[in-house]
């Protein structure tokens, strides 16, 4: 599917990664199938393959006579692609010729232990590698997931325990509608346990063009906040007026907390960010709490300034109350349904060229502790952190592994720290 940006051409082998990886102390890790590999899978799975030494199996061939330390633990996220009818033979495929003939194909591909003909052998090593699928609703047919082939792979996804992640380049607008048929056809035709889970990839693409990097020209005063910063902001002040002694803020820590969190909504619009995906992102959340997931990741391509990425902070924020309040005593959303993710090795040029948001996979892994000192060098002798606006530990634990690591991988403990 094309070659990959020059600028990250040379930084996106998986040695390279698991030496950052390593590095910033990542446990574990999911993999999603590079787009520029299309079909061909075989380099994630022996990457993969590989890493599962970590787990007591063998490493098999990949790895074999090198020095690569296998301190992160790998598992991966199959693409679904070649899904478009083309009247052309593809192997193991007669004709393709209609979106049914097509669902089925991709369903073999997956490797997914409900299809007819897989042998047990290849469905359990698949299944060892992969934990979930991409949607890229560019590469369905009618560049939509409104057609028998999403509806298909969507249903056997949950049935196979496996996760759908939804990358829609150009924004997730467009496509909530069939989000939500798919999500509504899940309550009603699978089971509580079985059905699909959804995590939406890097905020939804509520700012484009999404390639990175791009920063906004010209100052921008907006004439008044959306609903979701009027919601934040709103809630902040109701909670500091009846809460102040259980929030442990004196006074004057509330007033400047609560000054700074409408600056810094403010600072988080641009004419480049559409509020209206971004709002169908949170009703999502709310809408859908025991299936819908946020991944927080490439927050250079939906920032408009460099490192630590300030202006994406409100929506973080946002993100949180959305899934706090929509959780309630359901222990299957005991986790917050956020999790962080780098989008390596875009992260380390800031986009699909070197520019002024590149930043270290280091650094990038550490961002909230980045947004710690931020907030206390605006905040002065206040102090404002991250707990002053609602974020505890445990949210950050779950953000930066916790969540990933139970969707995934089934477990509950939380991890020193994951990227998944």
């Amino acid at each position: 599917n094309g070659e990959p940006p020059s600028a990250v051409k040379q930084l996106a082998t998986a040695e390279q990664y698991l030496q950052v990886a390593h590095a910033a102390g990542v446990a574990d890790a999911l993999l999603v199938q590079p787009a520029n590999y299309g079909r061909d899978h075989a380099y994630l799975e022996r990457v993969v393959e590989g890493s599962l030494i970590a787990r007591g199996r063998d490493q098999g061939d990949y790895g074999a006579g090198t020095d690569i330390a296998w301190t992160t633990r790998l598992c991966a996220m199959y693409l679904a692609t070649d899904l478009t009818p083309t009247g052309e033979a593809v192997p193991g495929v007669e004709a393709v010729m209609t979106e049914e003939a097509l669902a089925e194909h991709a369903c073999r591909e997956m490797g997914l232990k409900s299809v007819v003909g897989l042998s047990e052998e290849s469905g359990e090593r698949r299944h060892a590698v992969y934990r979930g699928v991409r949607f890229n609703p560019a590469l369905f047919p009618g560049q939509s997931l409104d057609n028998h082939v999403a509806e298909r792979l969507w249903s056997t996804a949950g049935e196979s325990g496996l996760v759908v992640g939804v990358m829609a380049f150009t924004g997730l607008k467009q496509h909530v509608p069939a989000i939500r048929k798919l999500l509504d056809a899940s309550a009603a035709t699978q089971a509580r346990t079985k059905k699909t889970k959804l995590v939406i990839d890097h905020f939804g693409f509520f700012r484009q063009p999404a390639t990175g990097g791009v920063i906004d020209e010209g100052g921008h005063e907006a004439s008044e906040l959306p609903s979701w910063g009027r919601s934040l902001v709103d809630g902040f002040d109701r909670r500091r007026t009846l809460e102040p002694a259980e929030a442990g803020w004196d006074e004057e820590h509330g007033r400047v907390s609560a000054a700074l969190l409408r600056a810094l909504v403010g600072r988080a619009l641009s004419p480049r960010n559409d509020e209206e995906c971004f709002a169908m992102l949170l009703d999502l959340v709310r809408d859908y709490p025991e299936q819908v997931y946020v991944k927080l990741s490439a927050f250079f391509r939906v920032s408009k300034e460099p490192f630590p990425h300030l202006d994406v902070l409100p929506r973080v924020l946002a993100l949180l109350d959305a899934t706090k309040s929509s959780r309630g005593g359901n222990s299957s959303s005991s986790k917050i349904r956020l999790m962080w993710g780098s989008d390596f090795p875009f992260v380390l040029a800031g986009g699909h060229e070197q520019n002024s948001f590149a930043v270290s996979y280091k650094d990038a892994v550490n961002i909230f502790g980045a947004w710690q000192r931020e907030l206390q060098a605006l905040s002065g002798a206040s102090g404002v952190t991250l707990r002053s606006f609602g974020v505890t530990d445990d949210d950050i634990r779950d953000i930066m592994g916790g969540t990933a690591r139970a969707l995934f991988a089934g477990e509950r403990e939380d991890p020193p720290r994951d990227e998944l």
